[in-house]
């Protein structure tokens, strides 16, 4: 078996208000725009499977308040009890209640603990961090399944 790595890239044009993103083997990013979340379809093999492998790129134009939100696999995969998985349908189901103007860190603290809500207490590897800044509360969670957001 070859080795292979998963990755999501994005670049963002601020003066044109533009994401470009290229995906490769990871979840589909997120859309969240004026409430409503959509997969962005941009896929793409994980890299090193096939040296030749040639990966698409899809172009956002964003508006004032949107969110492309990268989640790893370990977020839709988080399982409970009863061995379902948390799935793409809740993280959306969570990512339509957000409002434009909360902040990026608000939101990815939202989502791991909906995903901590979701396994359960004794399925959480815990790790406390603190932020610098005294408006950040200390976040006990899984970081391996920390999204990104832009």
């Amino acid at each position: 078996m070859r080795d292979s790595l998963r990755l999501q890239f994005g670049v963002y044009d601020a003066a044109l208000r533009e994401l470009t993103i290229a995906n490769a083997g990871g979840t589909l990013p997120l859309l969240v725009h004026n409430g409503e979340v959509t997969e962005v379809n941009v896929g793409g093999m994980p890299l090193g499977l096939l040296p030749e492998a040639e990966y698409d790129e899809v172009t956002l134009s964003l508006s004032p308040g949107d969110m492309v939100i990268f989640a790893s696999d370990g977020i839709h995969e988080s399982m409970n009890k009863e061995q379902e998985e948390f799935g793409v349908d809740r993280l959306k189901a969570l990512l339509s209640t957000v409002m434009p103007n909360d902040p990026g860190f608000k939101v990815a603290q939202r989502i791991v603990k909906a995903t901590d809500e979701h396994t359960g207490p004794a399925a959480c590897r815990t790790t406390t961090a603190r932020s610098s800044s005294p408006r950040h509360r200390r976040l006990r969670s899984d970081f391996s399944k920390l999204p990104i957001i832009y």
